[in-house]
C-alpha cells in the first residue's frame, strides 16, 4: 500500500479500537497497538519526506558539481591546445622560420611589398572544410576532443 493509504487505514483502526475499547469488546492494550501503528505509519511518512528532500538537495549538490567539472574541463582543454598551438608555433619558427626570413629578404631586392600579403600568399587560410580536416587530425593526434 502507498503510504497515504496506510496512514489512513492505521487512523480508520485506530479509531476502531478506540470505539470498540469504549463498548468493552477489546483490550488497552488493542488501542496501544492501533496508535502504535499509526504512529510508524506517520513516522514512515516523515521519513520518506525528509529523504525526498535530501535526494532534492544531493541533486542539486551533483548538478552543481557537474557544472564546476565541466567548465573546468573546458578550461583545461583550452589551455591545453593553447599549449600544443604554442608548441607547433615554435617547431614551425625552428624549421621554417628563416626560410621564410631568406624569401623576404630576397623579395626586398627586388622591391618587396606589403609583409601581410607576403605571410598571406605563403600561408594562405585555409577553407572551413579544410579546418575542420584539420582539427580532426588534432583531436585525433593528441587524443583530446573540443
Amino acid at each position: 500500500l502507498g503510504i497515504e493509504r496506510r496512514i489512513v487505514k492505521a487512523k480508520q483502526k485506530k479509531k476502531a479500537a478506540l470505539v470498540l475499547h469504549v463498548k468493552g469488546a477489546v483490550s488497552n492494550d488493542a488501542v496501544n497497538q492501533a496508535d502504535n501503528d499509526y504512529q510508524e505509519a506517520l513516522k514512515e511518512l516523515d521519513l520518506l519526506n525528509e529523504t525526498i528532500e535530501a535526494v532534492e538537495v544531493a541533486k542539486k549538490e551533483c548538478a552543481e558539481e557537474m557544472t564546476s567539472a565541466s567548465h573546468a574541463v573546458q578550461v583545461a582543454k583550452t589551455r591545453l591546445w593553447q599549449a600544443i598551438g604554442n608548441d607547433l608555433t615554435e617547431a614551425f619558427f625552428r624549421l621554417a622560420g628563416d626560410q621564410v626570413g631568406l624569401i623576404w629578404a630576397a623579395k626586398l631586392r627586388t622591391g618587396g611589398g606589403d609583409y601581410q600579403r607576403f605571410l598571406s600568399q605563403l600561408f594562405p587560410m585555409p577553407s572551413l572544410e579544410r579546418l575542420k580536416e584539420l582539427n580532426a587530425e588534432l583531436e585525433k593526434k593528441y587524443g583530446i576532443s573540443s
